[in-house]
C-alpha cells in the first residue's frame, strides 16, 4: 500500500499546455457558434475524465477551461475555480477529497496534451504553432 507523505500535494506547471490551448488551437466554430475542441485534445481530457472516478463525470468543457485557465495545477489554485461559484450560490465549498480529485483529472489531461505535442510535433505545426 502506498502511503502519501504529508506535503506532497502535487503542483503542475500548465503553462506550455495553456499557451498552445490559448493561443494556437482554433477552438471556436463559427458554422455551430459553439465551442470546437481538436478530437486528439477530447481524447486526452476525456482520458483524464475516466480517472476520477465519480458516477456522473464532468464536461469536457470544463475540465479544458480549468486547463486553458490555470499556469499551475494544485489544490489551491482549483480549489479557489470550482469554489467561486459553489460559495456564491449557497455558501459552501467542495470537500478537499473532491478538489482533489480535479487535480488529478486536470493534471492528466495536461500530461496528455504535453505528451502528445512531443510526440507529434507534426500537428502542432500543422495547427500554426511552433513546439518549443
Amino acid at each position: 500500500m502506498m502511503v502519501r507523505k504529508v506535503g506532497s500535494i502535487m503542483n503542475k506547471d500548465n503553462k506550455k499546455v495553456r499557451s498552445l490551448l490559448m493561443n494556437t488551437l482554433e477552438i471556436y466554430d463559427y458554422e455551430s457558434y459553439g465551442v470546437f475542441i481538436p478530437d486528439w485534445v477530447d481524447d486526452c481530457i476525456r482520458g483524464g475524465i475516466c480517472r476520477m472516478g465519480i458516477t456522473k463525470p464532468p464536461s469536457t468543457y470544463k475540465v479544458y477551461t480549468l486547463l486553458t485557465y490555470l499556469d499551475n495545477i494544485n489544490v489551491s489554485t482549483v480549489g479557489e475555480v470550482l469554489n467561486r461559484k459553489k460559495q456564491a450560490l449557497d455558501g459552501t465549498c467542495y470537500s478537499p477529497r473532491y478538489i482533489q480529485k480535479w487535480v488529478a483529472v486536470t493534471t492528466n489531461a495536461s500530461e496528455a496534451i504535453l505528451h502528445h505535442m512531443e510526440m507529434y510535433p507534426e500537428v502542432i505545426i500543422q495547427l500554426g504553432g511552433n513546439n518549443e
